[in-house]
């Protein structure tokens, strides 16, 4: 059995500790939904390293925050493959105050994303990213397996109890849930690290007039091409679809520094100042609608535009870590002396 371990899989060495042994505050939950994300990718280097029982790294980061992992989801059948997902319960269940409960839920689904460094875990993740360019997430084993996951824990304690992290890939699984839970008339507290979204990463541009004259034609080309491919009643569908998920506000965890996700960056930044200038119609058009979402929904009847929403709680880490591997990864979501810029955002259709 192999117990060499890279540090950044030991609680202790990289974790939260600053969260342990003690009542969370609003503000905690961040750091909390973050760690438990990272339990999954732990949990799948413990078993591809043999690291089984006391020399198991996973269950000290969901343990040491007062969550004890309750499943784990498996890529195939057979729950031998790579590890996914993972259910965590919170420990002391008993007696949960309301204002604790809205910390830290009584449930948590967590998600991970892409990881490198093992041929098989690779193999499934590249499959799954090119699902998700291609807009059919939906359609892949791994989002069903993740929605069974997350409707048994609603079954279990009521979906106001129950909180869904992802990361990366995870997140875009947890997003694509969260809006088709929404179609149920289901609110689920859902926190995204570094979700995908597929745009040229112009928040690299240092001029700010430039990224948003980028932006808007970004934004003016979609609509143009939308109107152009699409029939009236395909468009309204989308419209429709979008704006309905306006009473659900996730929360997006994004680091300027990170191309996979800067772009909803701009994508709010933009629609924003459209608002704000008296252009609020052209932006409720534009919203809905990206180029790569527009062309696939033009190919094929079954796509889904997963990464566009009308609300958000955005988290903007200001303190950008200069190398990618940083600024796309989770650790940096529980520094303490993190500095990150809070807004909701909220885009309504004129009635």
């Amino acid at each position: 059995m192999k117990t060499d371990a890279n540090p950044r899989d030991v609680f202790d060495l990289s974790g939260p500790i600053h969260l342990c042994g003690r009542r969370l505050a609003p503000g905690d939950k961040q750091g909390l939904m973050a760690a438990l994300a990272q339990a999954i990718y732990v949990a799948e280097n413990d078993r591809l390293k043999g690291r089984l029982g006391t020399y198991a790294l996973a269950p000290k980061w969901s343990m040491e925050l007062g969550y004890a992992p309750v499943k784990y989801i498996h890529e195939e059948e057979e729950e031998i493959g790579p590890i996914i997902g993972a259910t965590f319960q919170r420990i002391d269940t008993v007696e949960v105050l309301e204002q604790d409960a809205n910390v830290t839920p009584i449930m948590v689904v967590a998600l991970r994303g892409m990881m490198l460094g093992n041929e098989e875990s690779i193999h499934n993740d590249m499959l799954t990213n090119l699902q998700l360019i291609l807009h059919q997430l939906h359609t892949t084993a791994r989002f069903t397996k993740a929605m069974e996951l997350i409707r048994d824990a609603i079954s279990e304690v009521g979906h106001e109890r129950v909180s869904i992290v992802g990361h990366s890939l995870g997140a875009a699984l947890a997003l694509l849930a969260g809006q088709m839970l929404v179609s149920e008339g289901i609110l689920v507290d859902t926190h995204m690290f570094n979700p995908p979204y597929p745009a040229p990463p112009v928040q690299y541009i240092k001029s700010r007039r430039v990224k948003l004259a980028l932006n808007l034609v970004g934004m003016a080309v979609a609509t143009g091409v939308s109107h152009l491919l699409l029939d009236s009643d395909k468009r309204h569908g989308i419209t429709h679809a979008f704006f309905s998920l306006r009473r659900w506000v996730p929360h997006l965890y994004i680091n300027a520094r990170d191309p996979i996700c800067s772009s909803y960056i701009g994508y709010f930044m933009t629609r924003d100042f459209m608002q704000k200038v008296g252009a609020g119609p052209l932006a409720q058009q534009a919203a809905p609608v990206s180029l790569q979402g527009t062309i696939h929904q033009y190919l094929r009847d079954d796509c889904k535009t997963f990464h566009l929403i009308p609300c958000a709680h955005v988290h903007v880490a200001t303190k950008r870590s200069s190398k990618l591997v940083r600024a796309h990864g989770l650790h940096q979501w529980w520094w303490p002396d993190l500095e990150v810029d809070h807004q909701e955002v909220h885009m309504v259709m004129d009635e």
